[in-house]
């Protein structure tokens, strides 16, 4: 089955294999999210799932969820730090996506 959100999904776990090939990481330090838009009224959030290597990341491991970090579609838990995402989303709608590294 491919998700609404495939795209979302797909340049999330994209981007958080580049932040471990670039070493701005390590192991599951960090994490990635996009805002994602569900309709005018509500913004999800495609986000890396915690305790996952981002070397080997998926599209099928990325987290789908609504800003109270209630899932939406995914499998795994969201990143524990989900709240920092959607703190920022909350106060700058004009912000599309948050990468948090531990460099």
């Amino acid at each position: 089955m491919t998700s609404t959100w495939q795209q979302y999904k797909q340049d999330v776990a994209d981007t958080a294999r580049r932040m471990a090939d670039l070493g701005l990481v390590v192991g599951t330090a960090g994490n990635v999210s996009a805002r994602v838009q569900r309709d005018a009224a509500e913004d999800l959030m495609a986000v890396t799932p915690t305790g996952v290597p981002y070397s080997g990341m998926t599209a099928d491991d990325i987290v789908i969820t609504d800003f109270d970090v209630d899932p939406i579609e995914g499998d795994l838990p969201p990143s524990s730090e989900s709240l920092l995402h959607v703190g920022i989303y909350r106060a700058r709608p004009d912000v599309q996506a948050v990468i948090h590294t531990h460099s």
